[in-house]
């Protein structure tokens, strides 16, 4: 039975003024299902646009994904909350994909997993790249690159804990977490914002290099 059957049927009933519990979670389901594809349609709208090296608005990105401009701010403040939220669905892909490689079988060892993870997310990253190449040159951009790096850094913190890594006495690691984050993102700004001939696995390989041993290969140190 549709949404509009089951909602018809209770506003029949006078005895149901309210809805039940079950529509309620069908209309919550309903109205989830419907957002998150129109959040879709913008971002496939920022990376249509980004292939062809056009110039990124709200009114490109409404025009592109058939949507209003108020139908956008319904769901993103402006471009700098797209920018935050392709930046963190691109984090969680490439987090998936790594624990896929490290559970297959045979499994790819921690170092290959983690310089390829690396390699996907610039190549992500770059797929984006008119995007993030206006909001980094927007008056807003810091509190962008720090909402960005502060998730690299959730990222980052969230693998030690669940790999229980250790860090070797006398490191701070959240402090080293966040610094790693912040130099991760200064590279792929300037890698955004200016004219370079680098491609997204050279990047992916600086970001690799920079991690310290003991955080891209834990159960090297025991060998």
């Amino acid at each position: 039975m549709g949404l509009k059957k089951i909602y018809a049927r209770d506003m029949l009933n006078p005895a149901d003024k309210a809805p039940s519990d079950s529509l309620r979670r069908l209309r919550r389901v309903s109205k989830h299902a419907s957002a998150e594809k129109t959040r879709q349609y913008i971002v496939q709208a920022a990376s249509e646009l980004s292939d062809k090296g056009r110039n990124i608005t709200v009114s490109s990105l409404a025009r592109t994904a058939g949507i209003s401009r108020a139908t956008f701010y319904t769901h993103f403040a402006g471009l700098e909350e797209l920018a935050v939220y392709m930046h963190q669905q691109g984090l969680r892909e490439v987090t998936r994909w790594q624990h896929t490689m490290l559970q297959a079988n045979p499994p790819w060892s921690e170092p290959d997993a983690q310089r390829e993870s690396f390699r996907r997310f610039a190549a992500a990253f770059a797929k984006k790249r008119q995007l993030y190449s206006t909001i980094f040159n927007l008056p807003e951009a810091a509190g962008v690159r720090q909402r960005a790096a502060q998730s690299i850094t959730e990222a980052l913190y969230e693998r030690v804990v669940s790999n229980n890594i250790q860090a070797p006495q006398g490191i701070d690691t959240e402090f080293l977490l966040s610094a790693l984050a912040a130099a991760y993102m200064q590279i792929l700004t300037l890698w955004v914002t200016r004219d370079s001939n680098l491609e997204s696995e050279q990047i992916g390989d600086y970001m690799y290099e920079l991690m310290p041993q003991w955080l891209r290969d834990p159960g090297g140190l025991d060998s």
